[in-house]
C-alpha cells in the first residue's frame, strides 16, 4: 500500500510556540540546566548533592532519582580512586 501526502506545505509548516509552551520549554530548559550545573558540581567536588528537588515526585520520577543518584555515587567512587575531578566544564543546551 502507497500512501501519499496530499497537502505537504503543511507537513513542514513551521510550529510556532505559544506563550504558555514557550513558558514551559524555558522552565524545562531551566531544569536541565541546574541538573547539570549540579551534576558538574558533584564530579569537582566529589560530593553527592541532593537534586531531587528538580525530579518529579511520579513513581518515574522517583526510579530516575534512584537511578541516576547510584550511577553518580559510582562515578564520584571511581573519580576518588583515580584522583580525577572536574576542574572547569562547559555545558550548553540547544533546542
Amino acid at each position: 500500500m502507497i500512501t501519499f501526502l496530499t497537502n505537504p506545505v503543511l507537513a513542514f509548516s513551521p510550529q510556532i510556540a505559544t506563550p504558555t509552551e514557550q513558558d514551559e520549554q524555558e522552565a524545562i530548559k531551566s531544569v536541565i540546566q541546574a541538573y547539570f550545573e549540579i551534576r558538574y558540581v558533584m564530579l569537582n567536588t566529589l560530593q553527592l548533592v541532593d537534586f531531587g528537588n528538580l525530579i518529579s515526585k511520579s513513581d518515574e520520577g522517583k526510579s530516575f532519582l534512584q537511578a541516576e543518584s547510584g550511577k553518580l555515587k559510582i562515578q564520584i567512587k571511581s573519580a576518588e580512586v583515580f584522583q580525577l575531578r572536574y576542574s572547569q566544564y562547559d555545558f550548553y543546551l540547544d533546542l
